[in-house]
């Protein structure tokens, strides 16, 4: 039985002016973008999806549509040296490698969750951001053959870690002085803000005509209230904080270093068993079950192009 490394985080992916939910074009862009094969390549680093299906859970309460599978970056192991009997060796020495990890997104609130294989399997930052990569390229494909009025919107794409106390107190303990908080607000995909801060903006942002803000806070000094802020935020919005550290120079923690990370048992290989055990195992998170009017709506709207898939 092995312990695995799992990040808790919020899937929000809108599209365009009218800030579609990300189901609205699940058939057309979501599902295929994943199944694509697309690879974004970073210092000669591969990152990918593979073995993308869509999975259906039974329980007493309803069905759970899942969206899961593989997360890999492909690259090469240098070694230069190593450490034999109390000497170090001079090695030129290059392996490839392919560390993983295992992606479950629950579509009916968009909550996910990451699971890393080992150390060096790709986290939810490296997640997001090939996330964000393949739904682009996806949409400007499926788009160019096209007449523009049928187009499909530019997807706008925040994957962010849910915070947790332990680890922001963490962090802020490393620190002397907080030169600055920022949160970055973009539109909702059915979520409710997690802080009245998030309600103002995002009204200030729709009487605006403008899609994503800033809020940011000078030099603000407690680090209590700082903490409660980020943590309600509940990856709603984006967190980032321009530090002092205690033992000297100046750093930035964003919000995916205060993210919540747990450890389950796993003791199989299999991809079918490690999404059912995971599952199962995370069941009675409250972070993972999130829903709103909203959410339910979004999905009853849409779980019919679901279940197609199990006909």
């Amino acid at each position: 039985m092995n312990q695995k490394k799992v990040t808790l985080a919020n899937f929000n992916v809108t599209y365009g002016d009218k800030n579609l939910p990300m189901l609205t074009y699940f058939d057309e862009i979501i599902f295929p973008a994943f199944l694509s094969g697309t690879k974004r390549v970073k210092y000669g680093d591969e990152y990918f999806f593979s073995n993308v299906a869509l999975h259906k859970i039974s329980n007493e309460l309803s069905d759970e549509y899942i969206l899961a599978g593989y997360f890999v970056k492909k690259t090469e192991l240098e070694i230069f040296s190593t450490y034999e009997d109390g000497k170090l060796i001079a090695k030129d020495e290059h392996y490839p490698t392919a560390p993983y990890s295992i992606f479950v997104i629950k579509l009916s609130n968009h909550r996910m969750y990451l699971i890393r294989n080992q150390k060096g399997s790709p986290d939810i930052k490296s997640f997001n951001t090939t996330v964000r990569y393949i739904l682009h390229k996806f949409i400007s494909k499926y788009n160019e053959p096209r007449e523009k009025e049928f187009h499909i919107p530019s997807p706008i794409v925040h994957i962010i870690g849910l915070p947790s106390s332990g680890s922001i107190e963490k962090e802020l303990k490393k620190v002397s002085k907080i030169r600055s908080l920022t949160l970055s607000i973009f539109p909702l995909n059915g979520d409710l803000p997690g802080t009245d801060l998030e309600e103002q903006l995002l009204a200030r942002l729709e009487y605006l005509g403008s899609k994503t803000g800033k809020s940011i806070a000078n030099s603000p000094s407690n680090k209590k209230h700082i903490g409660e802020v980020i943590k309600e935020t509940k990856g709603h919005a984006d967190a980032k904080l321009d530090v002092i550290y205690k033992q000297g120079g100046k750093g930035t923690i964003k919000s995916n270093m205060m993210t919540e990370t747990i450890e389950i048992p796993i003791s199989s290989d299999s991809l079918d068993d490690i999404i059912s055990t995971s599952y199962e195992a995370l069941s009675d998170r409250d972070e993972l079950n999130i829903t709103s009017d909203d959410h339910q709506k979004i999905f009853s709207d849409n779980v019919v192009k679901l279940e197609d898939y199990f006909k």
